[in-house]
């Protein structure tokens, strides 16, 4: 859900509103109304410059509103995992996944990756988790150093990318590593 106030506005008045609940409001133009949840409720929203309403669902699910049915479409099938959505000016929706992806779909589009943003300068760098890595032999691999120097370098990643569980990390996923 919505850890605060989510306010999105798309051309011709078109308001959305989301409170701390994840409760999905609508401005009629007098009056706010409920115009139906996706799924149970939602945890971001944004509207394009055409009046486009898209919503993330607390599972990380996209959905699109349809103003001619007055219902909510999707889920999405490829946007999966999703944290936070936007709209830009040229109506192409962007969304970051839990991993820390960037995907957009311009309209009429089909989603394309984007190269993530690269973390603040002191030598850090990015290690994207492929299927069955783990941090010890990540570390391993890619630092090359002694069996009692691993434990420290996988404490400095935990704490860089604030992993409540080390062992629960996901291909795909991008970590920041400490320099080499």
């Amino acid at each position: 859900m919505a850890s605060s106030y989510v306010i999105a506005a798309g051309a011709s008045n078109n308001i959305w509103y989301l409170d701390p609940q994840g409760r999905i409001f609508r401005w009629n133009g007098s009056a706010w109304s409920q115009p139906g949840q996706p799924t149970d409720r939602a945890s971001d929203i944004a509207v394009g410059p055409t009046g486009a309403v898209w919503a993330v669902n607390p599972a990380g699910q996209v959905f699109q509103w349809d103003a001619g049915q007055n219902k909510w479409l999707g889920p999405d099938p490829v946007a999966k995992d999703v944290i936070a959505i936007t709209v830009d000016a040229d109506g192409a929706v962007w969304v970051v996944n839990k991993h820390g992806a960037v995907y957009v779909k311009p309209s009429g589009g089909s989603w394309t990756e984007k190269p993530s943003p690269q973390p603040a300068p002191g030598g850090t760098w990015i290690y994207t988790v492929k299927p069955n890595d783990r941090l010890y032999q990540i570390v391993r691999e890619q630092y090359g150093v002694a069996e009692h120097q691993i434990q420290p370098i996988v404490d400095q990643i935990v704490a860089l990318n604030k992993l409540p569980n080390p062992n629960d990390i996901d291909p795909g996923q991008k970590l920041i590593m400490p320099p080499k």
